[in-house]
């Protein structure tokens, strides 16, 4: 009897449950879609990992060799340790791309992952290709690449195709935003195979540490290979470029899962509350009747608490089975952009599938608020109809203002008093349309406001001309005033017990870079002293007046330097110096870079050029990041609207449902139909007003908590237009109105007579 009666009241009242079920549906949905996205990384990379023994620690230094492999295989702790030197070269092909190789006579830690061709021979001659840069390149196996560095040029061919550990982000270094494998890619090459003399220089040991090891037996592993002559830095595996990027992408993915979900199933507990106690209120008699026949307050409360189970179980179990395939998928042809895995496949925890026990126990728990006051009433008193609450006049009703007010006016601050809930509900359900829209729109902004601030504000060049030690800059032709030198390093700074690898620029005279403090202020390079990004001082807790010291790249020396101001830059964080400021430490600029204020003829092949950048192309891979996140904005956009449609939708009904007989009278009294739906539109402009009011600081908060987590490799301005927060405003209106027409459609069609006749 009761199962039949629940259906029957769910077919009645469909319009309101058939919204709870869809959030019930969309927090699951985005939920275990989102975290089966993450934690499908999180397990694939892992697998990776440890498939390819990626390494635990990489020294850096110079002219490694066997003695030192030795040396440092013989610390206690140290499993493996492999030597390798790292070579940046210049491929004969289209575009002159960069291909940097991994040189080793051991495959044991940090090995590649073939997927085509040969397994990788230590031994054997030819390499082992990039398989995205051979996809780019058209090249196949067998195809011989010529390859140049320096004076130095070979031919080698390709045996296989591979993924590598350490390029799961593939990208050159912090110049280059995103991958792009027609422009940089890597390859494993066995020692034999490269046309050096003598034994190989290597610049790397990589290491494989003992996983039993306690965290003081590393600190003292690490202590006794930093004294090894030679060595310039240890650098653990989470400190790595790559993995640390791909981890900062997990945890930031992880954020989002959680935040989303939260809004959708507090609107849902609202939407199963309001419409709970609608129902329940309505059947006040029928409880009364129930319990006066016999049935249990246990029972009843259980036949009432069944709506919201399942409700929630169905909308739940939905979205579980739909968020994970969809949501990962589509994420993941977004991530593929950034990021080169071997398998991208989503994974479904235990914790996903609770997620739907939370979707049942948020209408289950609002169910059972909402009935559980009549429940504890006498059978004789809940047989008599509830009496309706004493009026009461509220503050704003006792002053001069109340009574300049329209009719409208007044009716509507009333009734939005008295449901204080379903008013509470409709602000919340358009604040968090608002803040979707604001956080879609503000994350876009943020990142075109970093491109016109990067590229138009800070950087004043045309090209980016590097060159090699051998180059002379009486090559380039014209005004010195259009030339400026840069000499780019990598700086070793130690911060209690972690040491820290800092990009370093110094410049030489000209004004082709600007250099702008926190507040916008232009900063001038001092003539002693450096001045840090912010968010490199943030990483080294430090700021302007402190003292710190470092240590160059194949130096010995630490030197001691003031921090006189700290800048703000979305991209190229690290240190910068002034030539005299770096000369007055007793080091030598050996520039490495030359920029252009215009645009010059220079082939690559001249003499100690290595790589020529124009504007044009350093534009373009922030041109392509922003276009992968117009799908992220796209699905902020899409949850924005569903969100306010359903909640908008429900709250309409139910408040249509409960002013029938208002409404009714109204008419009745001579009121025209359109003075009914203007009064109704009204209450609808109010409420949406106050939603989007308390939306748009929301929205502000969340681009503001995406933008300072991307990366620490950036810097994003925080920044909505005016423009965009004016149309995400016009667009909550929009979505309020759309339901408001639609709903004030039913006036015209209320039966009078029903909805006047008397309680009986």
């Amino acid at each position: 009897m009761f199962g039949k009666k629940m259906l029957r009241d769910i077919v009645a009242s469909k319009a309101q449950f058939i919204s709870i079920f869809f959030l019930a549906f969309l927090g699951v949905f985005i939920y275990s879609g989102m975290r089966a996205e993450w934690e499908g990384m999180r397990v694939q990379v892992d697998s990776y990992y440890s498939k390819t023994a990626l390494a635990d620690s990489f020294l850096y230094g110079t002219d490694f060799n066997t003695d030192t492999r030795a040396e440092v295989r013989a610390l206690p702790g140290v499993e493996s340790a492999q030597l390798r030197l790292e070579l940046d070269t210049i491929a004969d092909l289209p575009n002159e791309p960069t291909l940097r190789l991994l040189i080793s006579d051991e495959n044991r830690v940090s090995r590649p992952l073939v997927t085509g061709g040969a397994e990788f021979d230590p031994q054997g001659d030819g390499l082992w290709l990039d398989e995205r840069f051979a996809s780019d390149c058209s090249l196949r196996i067998g195809d011989e690449i010529s390859l140049s560095y320096g004076m130095l040029s070979f031919r080698l061919p390709i045996r296989g195709f591979i993924f590598h550990p350490e390029f799961v982000h593939d990208v050159r270094d912090n110049t280059q935003l995103i991958p792009d494998a027609s422009l940089f890619g890597y390859a494993c090459v066995p020692a034999s195979a490269v046309p050096i003399p003598g034994e190989l220089p290597y610049n790397q040991i990589i290491l494989d540490i003992d996983d039993s090891a306690s965290a003081d037996q590393i600190a003292e592993l690490n202590a006794s290979l930093e004294k090894i002559p030679g060595v310039f830095h240890l650098m653990p595996r989470k400190d790595h470029p790559s993995v640390s990027m791909f981890e900062a992408e997990i945890a930031q993915n992880r954020s989002m899962a959680t935040l989303f979900p939260i809004l959708f199933f507090f609107v849902a507990a609202l939407s199963m509350l309001t419409t709970m106690t609608r129902l329940v209120l309505s059947q006040r008699t029928l409880i009364g009747t129930f319990m006066g026949l016999g049935f249990s307050r246990r029972k009843i409360l259980l036949h009432y608490v069944s709506y919201g189970l399942w409700i929630g179980l169905l909308g739940g179990i939905l979205g579980l089975l739909s968020g994970p395939p969809f949501i990962a998928a589509l994420l993941y042809s977004f991530q593929r952009v950034f990021y080169s895995l071997p398998v991208w496949r989503s994974e479904v925890s235990v914790i996903s599938v609770l997620s739907v026990a939370a979707a049942v126990v948020v209408c289950v728990g609002a169910s059972l608020l909402a009935c559980f006051r009549e429940l504890r009433e006498m059978p004789a008193e809940a047989l008599r109809p509830k009496s309706p609450r004493t009026g009461k006049h509220t503050s704003i009703e006792k002053t001069r203002f109340w009574h300049r007010l329209s009719f409208i006016s007044k009716w509507n601050i009333r009734d939005i008093l008295r449901q204080r809930i379903r008013s509470a509900m409709a602000v919340a359900g358009v604040v968090g349309c608002t803040m979707m829209l604001i956080w879609g729109i503000g994350i876009y902004d943020s990142m075109k406001e970093s491109q016109k601030f990067f590229f138009d504000d800070l950087q004043l060049f045309s090209q980016k001309v590097f060159v090699e030690e051998s180059f002379s800059d009486s090559s380039f032709s014209g005004d010195a005033s259009d030339i400026q030198a840069v000499d780019e390093r990598a700086i070793r700074v130690t911060g209690g017990e972690e040491s820290m690898i800092f990009g370093a620029r110094i410049f030489g005279e000209g004004s082709l870079v600007r250099f702008e403090d926190t507040k916008g202020n232009e900063i001038l390079l001092p003539d002693e002293g450096v001045i840090l990004s912010r968010k490199t001082a943030e990483a080294l807790d430090l700021s302007v007046g402190d003292t710190l010291s470092f240590r160059l790249l194949g130096f010995d020396d630490d030197y001691e330097v003031e921090v006189r101001a700290i800048h703000r830059t979305p991209f190229e964080q690290g240190f910068v110096f002034s030539k005299s400021a770096f000369e007055k430490l007793g080091l030598t600029m050996s520039p490495t870079v030359y920029l252009l204020s215009e645009e010059a003829d220079i082939d690559v092949n001249t003499s100690g050029v290595s790589e020529v950048q124009d504007e044009a192309f350093m534009e373009k891979s922030y041109g392509q990041m922003l276009e992968g996140f117009n799908m992220i904005i796209w699905v902020l956009f899409a949850a924005a609207v569903l969100l306010g449609l359903v909640v908008l939708y429900n709250l309409g009904s139910l408040s249509f449902a409960e002013r029938t007989r208002e409404l009714a009278t109204l008419r009745v009294l001579g009121y025209p139909l359109p003075s009914i739906k203007k009064l109704l539109r009204r209450q609808t402009v109010i409420l949406t007003a106050t939603g989007a009011l308390l939306g748009i600081p929301c929205g502000f908060f969340f681009v503001r908590l995406i933008t300072e987590t991307v990366s620490d490799n950036v810097d994003f301005p925080t920044y909505v237009s005016p423009l965009s927060v004016a149309l995400c405003v016009l667009g909550t209106f929009a979505v309020s109105l759309l339901v408001d027409a639609i709903l004030s459609r039913r006036t015209a069609k209320i039966d009078m007579v029903s909805a006047l006749k008397s309680i009986e």
